[in-house]
């Protein structure tokens, strides 16, 4: 162990491996030019640029203080970066070549401090002798060496060649890695290949600098079309554009329109439509209907048949009769290669995939339930008794285990399908083979995908060939709700006829106009804090994440208040505000598998450590900041019946963890509750498939506060979702 006393001190050195990193904060193993490996923690703020990468030579000074997890530590009071020489990034490279054995950190160290900058011309002389005898390299690396440097003598020289144009170290191994000996041909054809890696801007600048190159060269000018199409497939979710759209982008930073665009170039496509697409959204849309189209031709090894014994069987359990849409559905799906079954909140899609599933009982095909949304996930496998996951998961176990030959014959059920972006359903009919029955579940009046595309929306268009369904009779309401009729006249685009609100209701929808926002909230706050008092099922939902924020702050308040002298002792803050307490109602905002979490898995805080608690964790040391109890969590391993979870710093830090007394619509699609109580608190976020969604994720009742200009301006606005521009009609 180190004689540890306060005493700062300075070691310099190389980083070996890096254990943990967030943000830009890490704990490193650094190998110290002694030769001693040394655990280094870098904290905040202390490092600028890039992220650090094994190999990199870092001067840190600190105080030495004992870990129980990794012995001695390094506290870094400062730490500063040096510079990279040729030398470094030669043999950092050579060391990443797998291929290439013997030319690690300790050879290139040895190399590096014989002859630095002329390692290159050392080694093209490949005089094994001298090298041996001036760095002490053993012969049999040294001859390796050699020999690797003759076999890899292009790539090498791709080394060389960006060395020179002075390219950052992870610019230029994204190079290396992406066309190997091929580099200098291909950033000399077109330096713009570099937005591969890098924004336009950025590229534009870093390209100016090392190539001559006119403002109006068909090459710049295809790099930056691209960068606007991407740049709106990303923002808007629109996959194509206008030629008017695109030439009015292109006015204001090329002073040229769409007839500039070169006519031979790889980045731009003009689709069958006339609007132009970027290639990589064009490519996908073509992908995703040649698959369906090929899931529809191909064969099947099992029979498709409807069994109506079993539809009976399965509605023999039920209280009610299944209604002849709903039928009709489950035979269309079991009959179909391709199927969809769409309908508005409640009318019973939920009932249908259960009967659909009785049909395989006993049978041998496989059956895959997936959602994109974790919240759908766990309802979809509390419904149906078998484990469904989320699109992204499913996707990455496949990636893990490259186990697609096991789903042939299967039957995969894809649930709120219209949330399901075009990357997700473009990854997930990749990993897919042909022979199966595919059926897709949505309501595409509900909220447009947060990512990009529109899939659902177009293939339940009049002109799509895949079968459909539409439910119509809605389940969840009671008879005796005035919520169906509501949001029967919201798809109508319709102004709906609210009962104004005079008392709290047992059920039906009601509307009370606050044109002052500051009563709104409070108003509203006030009317959860009742509801909560009576043990309701409530959920408070909103437009705009500010007002979230704010409604949020303001029902805590009423329903978990707390003492201000006790804000130090009994609470702990995030930067933005929020102030988190024992007994507060939670959301977790992201997947976390391992944990068994999903993205607005709802929970009660527990417990709060103003002071983290320190805590070991797969051997790695974190601090927790709290304990909260989900309602539900998927299954998993490690974590399989244990309910209460440990947030640590750095997930609080990341605001992984939100209050939900107040969530957006969004959070809320794919679930319901017993009351809602909506906000009308933007024009600019609320329009017809938003308000449609938010009353229709209440059972029972619901109430709806605001200004009754933006009830209507939300009922009669057309969804966003129908004006988003795409490059594929499904005909």
């Amino acid at each position: 162990m180190i004689d540890v006393d306060s005493e700062v001190e300075t070691v310099q050195g190389e980083i070996a491996s890096i254990l943990h990193q967030h943000k830009d904060s890490y704990v490193v193993r650094m190998r110290t030019n002694e030769g001693f490996i040394i655990t280094v923690l870098i904290g905040y703020g202390m490092l600028t640029g890039p992220k650090l990468y094994e190999g990199e030579s870092i001067v840190a000074d600190g105080i030495f203080e004992y870990s129980f997890s990794y012995g001695d530590q390094l506290h870094c009071r400062s730490v500063r970066r040096l510079p990279l020489s040729e030398a470094h990034l030669l043999v950092q490279w050579l060391a990443k070549n797998k291929e290439i054995q013997g030319v690690g950190p300790q050879t290139g160290k040895k190399l590096i401090a014989t002859f630095n900058n002329n390692l290159v011309d050392v080694l093209n002389k490949g005089d094994v002798e001298e090298i041996c005898m001036e760095s002490g390299v053993s012969p049999a690396k040294t001859l390796t060496l050699v020999m690797a440097w003759k076999l890899y003598k292009g790539e090498i020289a791709s080394v060389d060649y960006l060395i020179k144009l002075k390219f950052p170290y992870q610019l230029a191994m994204n190079c290396i890695g992406a066309w190997g000996e091929k580099v200098e041909y291909m950033l000399n054809f077109n330096p713009y290949y570099l937005c591969a890696f890098c924004g336009f801007s950025e590229v534009d600048r870093f390209v100016s600098e090392r190539w001559s190159v006119d403002r109006h060269d068909p090459r710049r000018i295809a790099a930056y079309v691209e960068d606007i199409l991407l740049s709106r497939y990303k923002n808007a979710g629109d996959t194509a554009m206008t030629a008017t759209a695109l030439s009015i982008k292109m006015k204001g930073g090329l002073d040229l329109d769409v007839t500039a665009i070169p006519s031979i170039q790889d980045l731009i496509t003009i689709n069958n439509q006339g609007n132009y697409q970027a290639t990589g959204p064009f490519l996908m849309e073509q992908y995703v209907r040649k698959r369906l189209e090929a899931i529809r031709d191909a064969t099947c090894k099992f029979k498709r048949k409807f069994a109506p014994e079993k539809l009976s069987e399965y509605e023999n359990k039920l209280p009610y009769k299944l209604n002849n849409k709903q039928r009709d559905a489950v035979k269309c799906s079991v009959m179909s290669p391709v199927s969809i079954i769409r309908g508005g909140a409640g009318t019973g899609k939920t009932t249908v995939i259960e009967a659909l599933l009785a049909q395989y009982r006993g049978s041998q095909r496989k059956l895959i339930l997936l959602a994109p949304s974790g919240k759908a996930v766990l309802r979809m496998t509390e419904a149906t008794g078998l484990v469904a996951k989320t699109i992204a998961k499913f996707i990455s176990e496949l990636l893990q285990n490259e186990a697609v030959d096991t789903f042939h014959g299967s039957v995969v059920v894809v649930d709120e399908t219209s949330m399901v972006d075009l990357p997700s359903i473009y990854a997930l009919l990749s990993k897919l083979p042909n022979d199966i029955n595919l059926i897709f579940v949505g309501d595409e009046r509900q909220l447009l995908p947060i990512g990009p595309g529109l899939f659902f929306h177009l293939i339940v268009g009049s002109s799509c060939w895949i079968p459909q369904t539409k439910l119509s009779k809605t389940m969840r309401q009671d008879s005796s709700s005035g919520i169906q009729a509501v949001a029967d006249s919201i798809l109508r685009y319709e102004v709906p006829s609210i009962a104004p609100l005079q008392k709290l209701m047992k059920t039906g929808c009601a509307f009370r106009e606050i044109t002052d926002a500051e009563i709104c909230f409070v108003s509203a706050s006030k009317l959860y804090a009742n509801l909560v008092s009576k043990n309701e099922d409530v959920q408070l939902i909103l437009a705009t994440r500010a007002g979230v924020a704010k409604m949020n702050s303001l029902a805590q308040t009423l329903v978990n208040p707390i003492a201000k002298e006790k804000f130090k002792s009994h609470s702990i803050e995030l930067r933005n505000g929020s102030r988190f307490i024992s007994g507060d109602k939670v959301v977790y905002n992201e997947n976390d598998y391992r944990k068994g979490l999903t993205n607005g898995a709802l929970g009660k805080v527990i417990e709060v450590y103003p002071e983290p608690k320190l805590a070991n964790v797969e051997g790695v040391e974190v601090l927790h900041v709290m304990r909260i109890r989900f309602d539900e969590l998927s299954s998993d391993e490690m974590y399989k019946g244990a309910n209460d979870i440990y947030i640590t710093d750095d997930e609080f830090a990341d605001e992984k963890v939100s209050l939900a007394y107040a969530i957006t619509c969004h959070k809320s699609q794919g679930s319901q509750y017993s009351s809602v109580i909506i906000i009308l608190d933007s024009d600019r976020l609320s329009d017809n498939s938003w308000i449609y969604t938010a009353i229709t994720r209440a059972k029972n009742t619901c109430y709806v506060l605001g200004r009754e200009t933006r009830l209507i301006k939300a009922s009669t606005t057309e969804s966003k979702a129908v004006r988003r521009r795409t490059g594929l009609m499904y005909g």
